[in-house]
């Protein structure tokens, strides 16, 4: 996983499987916060699987110290992937994001200063890429 950054077009691109992304991306879903905004745009392959997202506004709607991270609850099959080291307890706003085109269920995480701190990833075996999981904390 990495973060990449460009402060002329105020976008970062969160990149999960640095083989397909961009290249293999089938399908895009946008979703944000409900103020209509759609500020982050994930892209999925054929499969469905999460290949990374493009997050506009990167200076407002990223915290403003960056560090990745993923845990996956295999019990569960539910993962989350972090954006900063100070996520527990931190989330103040959940937006569901359900793109129907692959049929996934993934959550993005907001701060009290709605800045995006995670994105939960449900039936985590399905929708993430393999380097993603095997880098994983495991719980559960």
């Amino acid at each position: 996983m990495k973060l990449t950054t460009d402060a002329a077009t105020d976008t970062a691109i969160l990149i999960l499987d640095e083989a397909g992304f961009p290249t293999k991306t089938a399908s895009t879903y946008s979703c944000g916060p409900d103020d209509g905004d759609n500020h982050v745009t994930l892209h999925f392959d054929a499969t469905g699987v999460l290949l990374g997202a493009v997050i506009k506004k990167a200076r407002e709607t990223l915290p403003a110290s960056i560090h990745l991270s993923a845990r996956w609850d295999r019990a569960s099959d539910g993962s989350s992937i972090y954006l900063t080291r100070a996520w527990h307890g931190a989330s103040r706003k959940n937006h569901p994001c359900d793109p129907l085109q692959v049929r996934a269920m993934m959550v993005l995480d907001f701060d009290k200063d709605d800045r995006l701190i995670s994105i939960e990833v449900l039936d985590a075996s399905r929708f993430l890429p393999e380097s993603v999981r095997s880098g994983a904390e495991i719980i559960g």
